[in-house]
């Protein structure tokens, strides 16, 4: 008969709470020994974890073959109960360690719990577990004005910008955090895959901020991780956060293990319980151009991945990256979304972003290139140095060969449109060309 058993936190609420203003995170040792005995129980007192905004808790749990042993956590105060699900990232082979899904609390919801582990009454079990509860409190943000670091500045090998984004200096101030990897060394890798998760946490905040900051604070000391595991996140307000330290290319822990060739985007909230904002959307699309774009990845295709052992599309799931019924993530109602996501991407890449270069002066092609249309060869008026990005915002100037001082040969092109950079004047100027 398969074993069963469940662990109930049972909380006496305290309302002697304050104002507390700078974020931090504490362990909370648990140790049950169940032998010979079916209810194991612990007393954990939250009243001294004074926060504004929430409290974050999660519970790590090890041995006895913790994963092997069917059961259901649960934490619950006097306005609610919470079910805490296994953290969908935790990867399959560890076996003698569960870690929790996080949960957010109300300041008014943190009292005296009982951490009450049960087991089936048919049966005796000789069970000991150890671990820990991880409890953290972020710095208050009620008063939230988004902080952006910004990196206009085009890439010369896309005509897609970087959007906006909060640097993890910002977010994790109280950490340290600069733009290197928490625990280093880094490793990097070449992004073929773009990964897109859901956070899987609370749907509702004033203070996302604060939210990032508490999966960071998840990810290192509950889960063991040498940093926060996702390279962006997005918050339902379209705000994007840096995430793992390192700068680009370097690799994350969000894939199952499959972490190389693959950079990891979170959107913030639950994604099986509400729609993913339109807000949240837009950022993610725009932040997907970039990267497709910078990278050469076709936003609408598909290939193999040297580290899965599958056929992927380019931008994916985190389910589709995992062996059946591991995960759901990005939930239902936001992996609906993919083909529309992977379509508009595409589109954005195709349209949006030359609109959205503010650094480029737009010229007319009578002022720049002829002839204007081109079968075999264009030629531009002036010009120190050009590049040639097809629709997709692929750079392709490896595909044509100067002919002249000002000429192109460009009969290897397919017929369409190509944009032209023309770097005059120490600045980019941006046009078109069509190749019949």
């Amino acid at each position: 008969m398969m074993l069963r058993y469940w662990i109930i936190v049972v909380c006496v609420v305290s309302l002697n709470f304050l104002a507390y203003s700078q974020q931090r995170g504490f362990n909370i040792p648990l140790y049950l020994d169940g032998s010979l005995r079916n209810t194991l129980e612990q007393t954990i007192d939250l009243r001294d974890f004074k926060a504004v905004d929430f409290i974050s808790v999660s519970v790590r749990l090890e041995g006895g073959n913790i994963k092997t042993i069917p059961f259901e956590l649960k934490l619950i105060t006097d306005k609610t109960t919470y079910k805490l699900k296994p953290f969908h990232e935790q990867f399959e082979s560890d076996e003698d360690v569960f870690v929790s899904e996080l949960i957010y609390l109300q300041p008014e919801e943190a009292g005296i719990c009982q951490l009450r582990l049960d087991l089936d009454t048919m049966f005796n079990y000789d069970i000991k577990v150890d671990g820990f509860i991880r409890v953290f409190v972020p710095q208050s943000d009620i008063k939230y004005k988004v902080g952006i670091s910004s990196q206009k500045a085009l890439d010369k090998s896309c005509i897609c910008p970087q959007p906006d984004y909060i640097a993890r200096s910002d977010w994790g101030n109280k950490f340290l955090l600069g733009p290197y990897i928490y625990h280093p060394p880094a490793s990097y890798t070449n992004v073929t895959h773009l990964i897109i998760h859901h956070s899987a946490g609370t749907n509702t905040s004033n203070n996302w901020k604060g939210v990032v900051a508490s999966i960071f604070d998840f990810h290192v000391n509950a889960n063991k991780w040498q940093d926060v595991g996702y390279n962006w996140l997005v918050d339902p307000n379209g705000v994007i956060y840096e995430g793992r330290g390192g700068g680009d290319n370097v690799i994350g822990a969000h894939m199952c293990g499959y972490n190389k060739n693959t950079m990891g985007i979170c959107v913030l909230g639950d994604f099986n319980l509400v729609e993913p904002t339109l807000e949240s959307i837009s950022a993610l699309e725009k932040l997907l151009a970039y990267k497709a774009c910078k990278e050469d990845i076709s936003a609408d295709g598909s290939s193999n991945i040297s580290s899965f052992t599958g056929h992927m599309h380019h931008i994916s799931g985190h389910k589709q990256g995992c062996s059946p019924t591991h995960t759901d993530c990005p939930g239902h109602l936001l992996f609906a979304k993919m083909e529309a996501i992977r379509s508009e991407t595409k589109d954005y890449i195709a349209t949006e972003c030359v609109e959205v270069t503010a650094n480029e002066e737009i010229i007319t092609e009578s002022m720049l290139i002829y002839p204007n249309s081109a079968e075999n060869i264009f030629c531009v008026k002036k010009a120190d140095q050009i590049k040639i990005i097809n629709i997709q915002g692929i750079d392709v100037t490896s595909r044509i060969n100067k002919t002249g001082e000002n000429c192109f040969e460009i009969s290897s092109l397919t017929s369409g449109i190509y944009f032209v950079q023309v770097f005059l004047n120490e600045k980019w100027q941006l046009s078109k060309v069509v190749k019949l």
